[in-house]
This record gives C-alpha cells, structure tokens and sequence, in this order.
C-alpha cells in the first residue's frame, strides 16, 4: 500500500536527511525573480524496521507552507511567491524512482553546491557516484518531459489544472528542447 504523508517543519526536519537540495525553476534558471515558489527535494535514510519490512515507510513526506491557506473546503492552495514545497523520499523509494529514470528525482545528484541544504557523508558519496543513474531510459524521459513544457510553454498542451496567469514570450525567445544527440550517454 503506498501513501504519502504530510509533516510539520519540526518534523521534517527531524527525518535522518542524506541529500536535501533546491530543485526545480530555480536550478534551472526558468524561474522569474521574486514570483516563484521554492521548491526542495530529499532524501532520508529509513529505520532498520523499515528496510527489513517489519515496518513501513510512507512513498514520502512533505511540507508545504501554501498548506497554511487551505480553503474552508479543505483544498491546497497554489503555491505564491516564497513559499516552500518540500518533498522527502526515503532512500528505497527515491532509488526505484531514480532507477526507473524520473527525471525529477535525480535533480539533487547534479544542482550546483549552492543549491545544496544539507547533506551527509552518505549524501556526498551518492553525488559523487551520481554517474551511475545516467541511462538512455533518463535520457529520453528527459527528453519527454522538455518537449512536454515546450509545448505548455506554448500554450500547445495543457497540463489538466485550471489555466495559469503566464507570463508571454515570443516564440523566437522561448529555449528549445535537448536534442536526441545531446544523450548518448548509457
């Protein structure tokens, strides 16, 4: 049975973090200054229970300040300027992910040092062998998901929320997705 589970701050900062990094517009540089949300990823090591399968371990844990703004009908709001996402995987979890090449997951193995919150000596080790998740199967996931913003970009594809406020670009302005020959990698 999967679940996920939503944690205080407190909490979330007692979990035992190997990697926990910025992610998302803001590595990437896509994000407009001072209109984005923050977003962080993690990774935690999980309890000797857990890993021996006496326990469980939820599919992650998260926080997010928006969460302060619920409306009365118990929906999450969107995220505004400044707010945090953050999600935690548990270390089996974010492995299958990252094995099964998620683009998203494997993000904090390659931001910049700036972009870095915490890590342990287990969280430098992983970073350092980050190498061994590159594949053709995340070459061409990453692939898909940059055509699929590019075209979200463009107003060719929606993503199934409500519409947006956007900012415009002209199309001559907007970054074109990787090519096939920009992964040969795996």
């Amino acid at each position: 049975m999967s679940f996920s589970v939503r944690v205080t701050p407190d909490e979330a900062e007692n979990l035992p973090i190997i990697l926990r990094t910025i992610v998302g517009s803001e590595v990437h540089g896509t994000g407009l200054p001072g209109l984005g949300d923050i977003d962080h990823m993690g990774i935690a090591a999980e309890n000797r229970d857990n890993v021996l399968g006496t326990g469980t371990s939820p599919d992650s844990w998260s926080f997010r300040t928006a969460w302060a703004r619920a409306d009365v009908d118990g929906r999450d709001p969107r995220s505004t300027p400044g707010d945090l996402d953050l999600i935690i995987y548990p270390a089996r979890r974010w492995a299958q992910l990252a094995i099964a090449g998620n683009p998203s997951v494997v993000a904090p193995l390659f931001v910049a040092g700036k972009h870095v919150v915490t890590v342990s000596e287990s969280g430098v080790e992983l970073r350092e062998n980050r190498h061994r998740f590159v594949s053709q199967r995340l070459g061409r996931k990453h692939i898909g998901y940059a055509k699929a913003q590019r075209e979200r970009m463009l107003g060719e594809r929606s993503n199934g929320a409500a519409e947006r406020r956007s900012v415009s670009a002209p199309p001559d302005k907007c970054s074109r997705p990787l090519g096939e020959a920009a992964v040969r990698t795996g």
